[in-house]
């Protein structure tokens, strides 16, 4: 592809800071130092008062293509991205947060891509944790599950957006952070916005929405950088108000998402979508998140058998949404879950039977009969629904 038509694209860049000194230097020279050089950087600063807002001033002084905004903190930060938005008049749009970094080529790769193919909406890098002291760490698990999810093997990979949105709102934010992402201004021009009634958690709505409006290209060779820090790491309390954040969120788009989808294939969704929400969510925030272990250890590493508790709890259910999950994805395993399901109900049948008998009094048998059908629910009926 011409190298000049490409560049004649403006990359229109909102970027959003307060307060974030320690880490906006190295943030705004990943910004100057890229290959693609027709942006504009919308700065929307909300009277910083760490020196922060110096330092963009400085750049900018050196580089016109920054354009400075103030305006008062809000208790929301969306509604500061929102207003960024607003700035945005160009064909192609991403948002930098001021303490994360990019790859040098990630604007040049990202529009390359979209302009090659048609039916992208946007692309996306891949994800990698950096830590207050720069150095580079693992990759964001949310990233690494989608890799997993569809099997990313191909440089680009173009994944169906639907499908994108559909594992974005049962396994999470598989594109994790906002700045990964390069996308088309015309989303904007229909109407979507971070909500700002959902807490900080609002892109998490982003990222199930994106793949609504066209597919997305991803890409596994280049890496940007998310920084995680002792102030960012969630508290418990913070975590038990997302739940229901969460649940709003998917309130507001498990419908949007069935309407995509064939009648037989929607009822199914909804199916396993209230299923998450009623059942999942209930421990969804009560995990353990792996970039928090190093700075709070003694409210991590409790999660982890509380999550394997609540796993082997709802093993049923959950392999029916596994088995639906398989099933968008294009492979039909159904020999192989159906294998697994009876295996499970057999040695959890087997290991309830041995507990009671041992205790005395009742068998396994008498007990499971006594409580009639809703007693098997964690395996016969579950296991003999079947797609």
């Amino acid at each position: 592809m011409n190298s000049e038509i490409i560049n004649k694209e403006t990359i229109d860049i909102v970027f959003p800071n307060y307060n974030k000194m320690p880490y906006i230097r190295e943030c705004l020279q990943s910004l100057v130092e890229q290959t693609y050089t027709n942006w504009r950087c919308i700065v929307i600063d909300s009277f910083s008062h760490d020196g922060s807002w110096e330092i963009i001033q400085d750049f900018s002084e050196r580089d016109k293509r920054l354009e400075l905004y103030q305006i008062p903190k809000n208790i929301n930060f969306y509604h500061t991205w929102n207003f960024g938005l607003s700035k945005v008049k160009n064909k192609y749009f991403c948002i930098l947060t001021s303490d994360d970094v990019w790859n040098k080529e990630w604007l040049e790769v990202a529009i390359q891509s979209i302009i090659a193919n048609k039916n992208a909406i946007a692309a996306a890098a891949r994800t990698r944790l950096i830590n207050s002291d720069s150095q580079w760490k693992f990759i964001a698990p949310y990233n690494a599950a989608g890799e997993r999810f569809f099997k990313t093997e191909s440089i680009p990979q173009l994944r169906n957006g639907i499908i994108s949105s559909i594992a974005s709102y049962f396994i999470g934010p598989i594109y994790t952070s906002i700045h990964s992402l390069v996308m088309k201004s015309e989303i904007l021009n229909q109407g979507i916005r971070f909500a700002e009634d959902v807490g900080s958690i609002a892109d998490y709505e982003w990222y199930i929405r994106l793949g609504l409006y066209g597919d997305i290209i991803y890409h596994p060779e280049i890496e940007v950088g998310w920084r995680v820090y002792e102030k960012q790491a969630t508290k418990r309390n913070e975590r038990e108000k997302n739940i229901n954040f969460l649940k709003k969120i998917n309130e507001r788009t498990r419908h949007e998402i069935s309407t995509k989808l064939d009648s037989t294939l929607a009822k199914t969704f909804l199916e396993m979508a209230e299923f998450y929400d009623r059942t999942i969510l209930a421990y969804y925030y009560a995990r353990f998140h792996w970039f928090n272990i190093e700075t709070q250890p003694l409210i991590e590493i409790p999660r982890i058998f509380n999550i394997l508790y609540n796993i082997l709890y709802n093993i049923p259910k959950e392999l029916l949404l596994i088995d639906f999950l398989l099933k968008i994805r294009g492979k039909y395993l159904k020999l192989i879950i159906k294998l697994i399901k009876h295996l499970l109900w057999h040695y959890v049948n087997k290991s309830i039977k041995l507990v009671l008998e041992r205790a005395g009094g009742w068998s396994g048998n008498e007990l499971l009969e006594a409580g009639g059908k809703d007693n098997h629910f964690i395996g016969a009926s579950a296991f003999e629904m079947s797609f």
